[in-house]
C-alpha cells in the first residue's frame, strides 16, 4: 500500500452503502442489501429509524447514502450492487474513515466491538473527540495511516489491527495478510520472563526530567490517564492515596504524557501545574516528583522544573530488570515480594508470579499480522485475561526485551559422517543440498521457492549443539554446497561427526492476494518443501 495511491469511489450509493454495513450482524431474513434499500433491518431497526435516532457520520453523507436533509437516499431501491475493484490503499483509508471519520479511531481490547452503545444505541463504539493535542482528522489522515506514513491517537495500523478494531474489515478486503512457516515457526507466540533478569543489578535512571516524568505518570496511570484526588476528600483519604477514578475512556500515549510534563496538553482537564496548583496529587507522586527535580517545593506551593518545557525525550538505554522493576514499581506486591523479587521470577503480585503473569499475554492464534509495507510485528491478546497484565502491559515487557517469544524446538534432519583416513592427503567432504522427493498430491509446480528456505546446521558435541551454519538461504538449490570440512591425513583412529540440520521457511514471506505478495491465499495452502542431504568426498 505504501506505494499505491488514493483513488476516490465513484461507484453507486447503494454499493457504498452495502459495503460499509456488511460486517453488520442483521435481523433474521434481513442482508445489508435489503437494509440499504429500506425493506431489512438491524436490531429491529431500519436505516431511516437508526438515523432518526441519531445515527450518521460524514462518510455517510458524503458519500450520498443520507441526504442533507437525514434522510436515506431513495436511489438506492432501484439501483443495484458493483464490487470495489480499486487498490487495497483506498479501500483502507475508506474503511477505517467511514468508521471512525474525523474523530479518529481508538484500539478495542474486545474482541467483537460493538457499533452501538448502550446510551442511545447507535453511536460507533470508541468513538470519542480528539484530545486536546489533536485535531480533527481527515481521509488523508486515514490515507497516511494505511501508507504507514502517519498515526492517528498514536497508534500506527498495526497497533490497531493487533487490538482487533478493524482487523477483520480490513483482512477480508486482503489489505492486511496472515502467514507463519510451512514446516516449522521461529517462535511460538508465547511470552516467557527474559532469563538474563535474574543475573542482573538494577540501574538508577538518570535520564532527564522531562523523560522520568512521563515515565513515572505512564506506568502508573496507563492509557486512562492521571485519576486525580478529588479535592472534597478530606486529608486522611489523601495521604492514604485513595483517588476516584475517571469514568471515561481515554487513549493515552507515552507521548502524551511527555507533553503533559512539558505542559502541552491537559489530561483529566488539567495541565500539570494547575493539577500541582489545585493540589490534585496524593502524597506518593509528590514525593517522587520531588526527588527527581521535576516539581519544586517552597512553602505549601509546587513549581515545575523550568527546564523540562526545553527538554526532549530520551529512550531507555538500561538492562531489562531495570526497566522492569520501574515498570512494575506501583504494583500491589504479596508480603515479601517487591518489584525486584518480582522480575526475577520469585516474588508475586496479587499471588501470581511474573511468569503466571506473562501467560495471559499469550496469543490463541499464532500467526503475525503484517500490512503490505513488509512490517511485522509480535501479536498480543485481542482482550485481557481475568488477571494478570493488560494488553498495554503486554506490550511495554516485550517492546523491552523484558519478555521475550519462547523458541520451538524446531524438527531436524540428523545425519552421521564417520570413519578414517590413513592416506597422506585430507580428504574434504561436503555436506550439499538438493531436492527430495515430491509430497503425495502434490507437483513440482507446488514446491515452495528455494529462495524461502531457510537453514541452520550443528554438529552435536557431547550432547550439546555447536552451531556451525545459520540463516543461509541459496536462491537456487541443486547440488549446494551448504558447508565443508576435511578429514585429516593419516588419521588411524575412527572419527565420527554428528550433524543436524534445520529448516524453516523464511517469516517475511508475505501471502495475500495482492501485488506486493510472494504467494496467494490459494496458492500457498498447496505449497510444500522437501530438500535431501547428500554428502561427497574428495582428496585435497
Amino acid at each position: 500500500m505504501k506505494s499505491q495511491s488514493y483513488t476516490s469511489d465513484t461507484r453507486n450509493e447503494l454499493s457504498k452503502c452495502m459495503d460499509y454495513f456488511k460486517y453488520f450482524t442483521f435481523d433474521n431474513g434481513s442482508t445489508n442489501e435489503t437494509f440499504c434499500k429500506g425493506t431489512g433491518t438491524y436490531n429491529g431497526s431500519t436505516l431511516q429509524k437508526m438515523i432518526n435516532d441519531g445515527y450518521s457520520n460524514d462518510y455517510l453523507y458524503n458519500a450520498g447514502i443520507i441526504n442533507s436533509n437525514n434522510t436515506v437516499n431513495s436511489n438506492m431501491a432501484n439501483q443495484s450492487y458493483t464490487s470495489d475493484t480499486r487498490n487495497e490503499l483506498s479501500k483502507c483509508a475508506d474503511i477505517s474513515y467511514g468508521y471512525f471519520e474525523n474523530k479518529g479511531l481508538m484500539p478495542s481490547t474486545k474482541s467483537n466491538p460493538s457499533k452501538f452503545n448502550q446510551k442511545n444505541n447507535n453511536a460507533k463504539f470508541m468513538n470519542v473527540s480528539p484530545t486536546s493535542a489533536q485535531v480533527p482528522y481527515t481521509i488523508n489522515n486515514f490515507i497516511g495511516l494505511c501508507k504507514g506514513t502517519e498515526k492517528i491517537y498514536d497508534n500506527d495500523l498495526i497497533g490497531f489491527i493487533d487490538n482487533n478494531t478493524i482487523r477483520n474489515d480490513l483482512k477480508n478486503l486482503n489489505i492486511t495478510t496472515q502467514y507463519s512457516g510451512i514446516l516449522s515457526s521461529l517462535e511460538t507466540g508465547n511470552l516467557t520472563l527474559n532469563e538474563n533478569i535474574k543475573n542482573q543489578t538494577y540501574q538508577e535512571d538518570t535520564r532527564n526530567e522531562v523523560t522520568l516524568c512521563a515515565n513515572y505518570f505512564y506506568n502508573k496511570y496507563g492509557t486512562n490517564g492521571i485519576a486525580y484526588i478529588a479535592t472534597n476528600i478530606s486529608n486522611y483519604f489523601k495521604n492514604n492515596n485513595a483517588k476516584f477514578m475517571m469514568s471515561q475512556a481515554y487513549n493515552y500515549s507515552l507521548g502524551n504524557y511527555t507533553e503533559y510534563c512539558k505542559g502541552n496538553m491537559t489530561i483529566g482537564d488539567y495541565n500539570f501545574q494547575a493539577a500541582l496548583t489545585n493540589n490534585k496529587f496524593n502524597e506518593t507522586d509528590l514525593t517522587y516528583l520531588t526527588s527527581k527535580n521535576i516539581i519544586s517545593k517552597s512553602g505549601d506551593t509546587y513549581t515545575i522544573n523550568s527546564n523540562i518545557a526545553n527538554q526532549e525525550y530520551q529512550e531507555d538505554t538500561r538492562n531489562e530488570l531495570s526497566k522492569c522493576m520501574d515498570g512494575c514499581r506501583d504494583g500491589s506486591f504479596d508480603e515479601g515480594s517487591t518489584s525486584e523479587t518480582f522480575c526475577k521470577g520469585t516474588g508475586t503480585l496479587n499471588g501470581m508470579s511474573i511468569y503466571g503473569n506473562l501467560a495471559t499475554c499469550n496469543q490463541s492464534g499464532g500467526g503475525s499480522y503484517s500490512n503490505n509495507n513488509n512490517d511485522d510485528t509480535f501479536a498480543l491478546p485481542l482482550s485481557a485475561a481475568p488477571s494478570g497484565f493488560l494488553p498495554e502491559q503486554c506490550n511495554y515487557l516485550y517492546n523491552n526485551n523484558i519478555a521475550v517469544s519462547e523458541k520451538e524446538q524446531l524438527p531436524y534432519f540428523e545425519f552421521t559422517i564417520d570413519g578414517k583416513n590413513t592416506s597422506n592427503k585430507d580428504i574434504v567432504y561436503n555436506v550439499k543440498l538438493i531436492h527430495g522427493e515430491i509430497v503425495s498430491s502434490k507437483s513440482e509446480n507446488n514446491r515452495i521457492s528455494d529462495k524461502f528456505l531457510i537453514f541452520k546446521l550443528v554438529e552435536v558435541v557431547d550432547g550439546n549443539e555447536v552451531e556451525l551454519i545459520n540463516n543461509k538461504s541459496f536462491t537456487t538449490i541443486n547440488n549446494t554446497i551448504l558447508y565443508s570440512d576435511k578429514v585429516l591425513k593419516n588419521t588411524n583412529t575412527e572419527i565420527n561427526h554428528t550433524y543436524r540440520l534445520y529448516m524453516i521457511v523464511d517469516p517475511n514471506l508475505i501471502v495475500g492476494n495482492t501485488d506486493r505478495s510472494d504467494y496467494s491465499f490459494n496458492d500457498y495452502a498447496n505449497l510444500f518443501a522437501s530438500i535431501k542431504v547428500n554428502v561427497d568426498g574428495d582428496y585435497e
